[in-house]
C-alpha cells in the first residue's frame, strides 16, 4: 500500500470516529438540558426498560411479576441496558448511557451491513448515516428521536440490520465457499430470526415479508435459483413466524396486543394517516423527502434488476436490492397497519425514514468520483458540528441540571408527605414517571376506567389492597376514573392543583379496589 494511501484511511477513519463522537457528546449535552430529549425520561413508553431494571435490580423486584407488552423489546435493549445500569450512576444517567449505547450499537450493526455487502469504507458509511440521524434527531424531524430511545422499536431495527447482513452474505454467494459456510448462514439466518420475531413482531413485516417477497419475484423471473431462493424464504418466513407465536408461551404474564384483523377500520385508518403523518410532514419537510427518496430509490433499484441494467451511482444488484428492500421493509407495515386494528403510527414504518440516510451514505461511498469518500466523510464532521451547534445553544438557553426532578413531581411529593400519602393511582401517562422520580417514596399504580389494574408494562407488586390518593392529569379517561371513585368513595378530603395535574386525597387507605 502507498504511503500516501495510508496516510488517507487513516484521516478517513479519524474523521468519521470523530464526527460520532461528535454527535454523541452533542445528544449528552441537550439531554442533561431536559429539554430536547425530555422523553427519554418522562413518557411511560420509553422508561419501561430503566422502570424495569431499578424494580428487579434496586427495589429487589422480580421479572416474574411483570407484565410486558407483546413487542418486550428485550433483545438487544436489555442487554445494553444491563451495560447502562453498569456505567450510570443514577436513574437519568443509566437512561443516558442507554442512548449512547444503543447509538454505537447502530453504528457497528451499519459497519457489518456495509462490510458483507462489499461495500467501500464502511467505517464511513456507517460514520455519515449516524451523524445524520444524529442531527435529524437534534432537529427532532419525525421518528428520529427513536435513535436514543427504549422500548420503542429502534432494537428491533438494530436486529433487522444484523440480520439482513447474514442474508446480504448469501445473496453475494457467501454460502457457495463451502457447504459449512452455508449451513452456518442459514442456521444463523433462523436463529436469529425466532428471536428477533419474538422481541419485536415488526421483524415480520418489516424485514421477514420484503426479503421473502424479493426472493420469490427473484425466483418467478429467474434470477434467483429457484433452490436457494424458496428454501431460505421457508426458512425465514417459518421461523420468523414462529418466534412471533412464542411471545405468549415465554413470557410471564402475556398480554393480548391490537394487532387482529379488522378490515371494517380502513376507513378510520386512511382518516388516522392523513391527520397524523400530515400533522409531522407539516412540521418540517425533511421527513416527506426522505419518504420520496425511499420510493425513487426502491422503483429505481427494482426497474434496474428486473432490466439486469445497472447505473453509474447504484453499483451492482446488492445496492439495488437493499433499495427495493428498503421500499417494501417501510410500505408493508403500513399494509398490515390498514387491515388489522394496529393503528398507522408513523413509528410501525420507520425504515421509510431510516433507509434513504443509509442508502445515500452508500451511494456517495461507492461513486467513481476520487474525492467521494474524502466528501462524505468531512460532510459526517460537518453534521456532527450541527449536533453541537444545537447542543451548546441548548445548554447556553437552560443550563445543564444533574437529575431530573420536575416542579410538578416536587408539589406532588409535598402533597403526599403532608397528607400521608404513600400509594396512589393514575392512569398511564402519569403512573410510571411520577413514581420512578418521586423522591417521598410515592407509588402510582395504573388503573382503568372501571377501576381496576391496567396490567400493561407494569408489575404485579405495584397493586395494593387499598390507595390513598388520586393524580387527575385531566384527560376523558381521568374523568371518568375520578366520577367513578367519587361515586364509589365519596368526595375527596383534600385536592392539591400541581401544575398541569391535581391530586385528590381521601383519607388514608380509603380507596378499596378489586386487585383484578
Amino acid at each position: 500500500m502507498r504511503p500516501e494511501r495510508s496516510r488517507l484511511d487513516l484521516w478517513l477513519t479519524i474523521a468519521s470516529v470523530l464526527s460520532v463522537v461528535l454527535t454523541l457528546v452533542a445528544v449528552s449535552l441537550s439531554f442533561f438540558t431536559f429539554t430536547r430529549f425530555s422523553e427519554l425520561v418522562a413518557n411511560s413508553d420509553l422508561i419501561q426498560t430503566p422502570a424495569v431494571f431499578a424494580d428487579v435490580f434496586d427495589r429487589g423486584g422480580s421479572f416474574a411479576d411483570w407484565t410486558i407488552a407483546p413487542a418486550p423489546a428485550i433483545v438487544p435493549e436489555y442487554g445494553m441496558f444491563a451495560l447502562a445500569n453498569v456505567v450510570g450512576v443514577t436513574y437519568v444517567g443509566r437512561i443516558l448511557a442507554y442512548a449512547l449505547i444503543q447509538v454505537i450499537v447502530f453504528w457497528a450493526a451499519l459497519y457489518g451491513l456495509s462490510w458483507a455487502a462489499g461495500l467501500r469504507r464502511p467505517v464511513v458509511i456507517a460514520s455519515l448515516t449516524v451523524s445524520v440521524m444524529g442531527f435529524f434527531a437534534m432537529l427532532r424531524v419525525m421518528n428520529f428521536q427513536q435513535l436514543t430511545m427504549s422500548a420503542i422499536h429502534f432494537g428491533g431495527f438494530i436486529v433487522q440490520i444484523v440480520a439482513l447482513a447474514l442474508i446480504v452474505m448469501l445473496w453475494r454467494g457467501w454460502a457457495t465457499r463451502s457447504r459449512r459456510a452455508s449451513v452456518f448462514l442459514i442456521a444463523g439466518i433462523g436463529a436469529l430470526s425466532v428471536v428477533a420475531s419474538l422481541n419485536d413482531a415488526l421483524y415480520v413485516v418489516q424485514l421477514a415479508g420484503p426479503v421473502c417477497l424479493i426472493l420469490v419475484v427473484g425466483v418467478l423471473l429467474r434470477r434467483i435459483p429457484w433452490r436457494s431462493g424458496i428454501s431460505i424464504a421457508v426458512v425465514l418466513s417459518l421461523t420468523s413466524l414462529a418466534g412471533w407465536k412464542l411471545y405468549a408461551r415465554v413470557m410471564p404474564n402475556p398480554v393480548t396486543s391490537s394487532g387482529k384483523v379488522d378490515l371494517e377500520g380502513v376507513s378510520t385508518d386512511f382518516d388516522g394517516l392523513v391527520r397524523v403523518w400530515g400533522e409531522e410532514f407539516s412540521k418540517s419537510p425533511i421527513a416527506p423527502v426522505l419518504v420520496c427518496v425511499t420510493v425513487v430509490l426502491g422503483i429505481t433499484g427494482a426497474y434496474l434488476l428486473v432490466r439486469e441494467r445497472n447505473l453509474r451511482w447504484m453499483r451492482g444488484t446488492t445496492l439495488q436490492a437493499l433499495a427495493v428492500f428498503a421500499l417494501i421493509s417501510g410500505t408493508l407495515p403500513l399494509v398490515a397497519a390498514f387491515v388489522s386494528a394496529a393503528g398507522t403510527t408513523p413509528r410501525y414504518a420507520l425504515p421509510l425514514f431510516y433507509w434513504p440516510c443509509i442508502l445515500i451514505a452508500m451511494i456517495i461511498t461507492q461513486l467513481d468520483w476520487r474525492r467521494a469518500i474524502t466528501v462524505a466523510a468531512a460532510l459526517a464532521c460537518v453534521v456532527g458540528l450541527a449536533s453541537m451547534t444545537f447542543a451548546v445553544r441548548d445548554v447556553i438557553r437552560f443550563g445543564l441540571q444533574d437529575s431530573y426532578y420536575t416542579s410538578t413531581t416536587s408539589c406532588l411529593d409535598e402533597a403526599a408527605v403532608k397528607y400521608g400519602v404513600e400509594h396512589a393511582i393514575g392512569t398511564y401517562w402519569i403512573a410510571k414517571p411520577t413514581q420512578e422520580f418521586s423522591r417521598s417514596g410515592l407509588t402510582v399504580t395504573v388503573l382503568m376506567g372501571n377501576l381496576t389494574p391496567r396490567n400493561w408494562v407494569s408489575s404485579a407488586a405495584n397493586v395494593y389492597p387499598a390507595y390513598d390518593a388520586f393524580i387527575d392529569r385531566k384527560s376523558e379517561a381521568d374523568n371518568k376514573i375520578r366520577r367513578a371513585l367519587m361515586k364509589k368513595f365519596g368526595k375527596p378530603a383534600n385536592a392539591v392543583t400541581c401544575g398541569g395535574v391535581k391530586m385528590f386525597v381521601w383519607a388514608p387507605g380509603a380507596i378499596v379496589l378489586p386487585n383484578k
